[in-house]
C-alpha cells in the first residue's frame, strides 16, 4: 500500500503484509517514509494483527472527503508510528506521518498532501493489506 503525495513528491509505504500473519504472535508491519531528502522506516507492533483501527482511519477520512474541522489521529500500540490529518473544506488534506525511535528522541516526519479523489482508494487499499473487508 502506497499512499503517494500529490504536491511536493513523497511516499508513504506499507509493507511487509506478510508479518502480520506470524505464528509466534509478534506481528508486525513495515512502514516506510520516502522523499528527496528523507529515507526512514520502521517495523509497527500490531497489537491488533488486522489493525482495523488504522483502517478505520481512512475509512474515516474517506467518509469525510468534503472536508472536517479539527485533526483525525491515529497511533501505534507502542507510539514508534503516528498519523494525523487535517482539512480544509476545499477537499484537500494534510497527512503527517510521524516514525518515532522508541528508545530515544529521534524522530523522523513528512506531511503528506492528498486530495480529497485519492481517499477511497487509500481506504481500499488498507482494507486489501490489513485483509478488512468492507462494511
Amino acid at each position: 500500500m502506497i499512499i503517494k503525495c500529490c504536491k511536493n513528491g513523497g511516499e508513504l509505504d506499507f509493507s511487509w503484509k506478510e508479518g502480520l500473519i506470524q505464528p509466534t504472535g509478534q506481528e508486525y508491519f513495515r512502514v516506510t517514509i520516502k522523499s528527496t531528502h528523507l529515507f526512514s522506516f520502521t517495523d509497527v507492533y500490531a497489537f491488533d494483527p488486522f489493525d482495523s483501527n488504522l483502517v478505520r482511519f481512512f475509512e474515516d477520512l474517506a467518509k469525510n472527503w468534503k472536508g472536517f474541522a479539527g485533526e483525525n489521529e491515529w497511533s501505534s500500540l507502542e507510539g514508534e508510528f503516528s498519523l494525523s490529518c487535517t482539512s480544509d473544506n476545499l477537499g484537500h488534506f494534510a497527512l503527517e506521518a510521524t516514525i518515532r525511535n522508541n528508545e530515544d528522541t529521534r524522530y523522523a516526519r513528512k506531511t503528506f498532501f492528498i486530495e480529497s479523489g485519492q481517499l477511497e482508494k487509500i481506504a481500499s487499499e488498507a482494507r486489501s493489506f490489513f485483509n478488512i473487508s468492507q462494511n
